[in-house]
């Protein structure tokens, strides 16, 4: 099997050019998708998120050791799970999405194995984790 011909096409933006370097970005992105623990209410768990375990997050000595450059929640309450079922998008069956930015994986491996990660993790989560390792192609940038 081979790949068809590159699509013909009159660039908008020379940077995205075939004949154009990557623009990668000198970070590594890390992903993790969550549920919480059955018996709280999504509204205790996004509380206590939002505001307990991102100050525990942020605020450990692990967080500023391992050079954990930023720290992102992504928040999928049920309404809009059941909206994007509605218009017929497919739904991540995941409660929380966290996203960290780091210099070295390494970084972010020692991180999670510090006591300061575990304990802000095992609280109200289900202990499901998965993660998605990524670097950052840059495409546009608005100032």
């Amino acid at each position: 099997m081979s790949d068809p011909a590159p699509v013909e096409r009159n660039f908008g933006h020379g940077t995205l050019a075939y004949d154009t370097p990557p623009n990668k970005q000198t970070y590594v992105r890390v992903s993790m998708f969550f549920n919480k623990k059955p018996g709280i209410s999504y509204e205790y768990f996004l509380n206590h998120w939002r505001h307990v375990h991102a100050d525990l997050v942020t605020s450990s000595k692990a967080y500023k050791e391992n050079k954990i450059r930023r720290y992102t929640q992504f928040h999928q309450s049920p309404e809009s799970k059941a909206k994007g079922a509605k218009i017929g998008y497919p739904m991540m069956d995941w409660d929380a999405c966290t996203e960290f930015w780091v210099d070295k994986l390494e970084d972010f491996d020692a991180f999670t194995k510090s006591d300061d990660f575990i304990k802000a993790t095992r609280r109200f989560f289900n202990g499901t984790l998965i993660d998605m390792l990524t670097f950052q192609q840059l495409m546009s940038k608005t100032s």
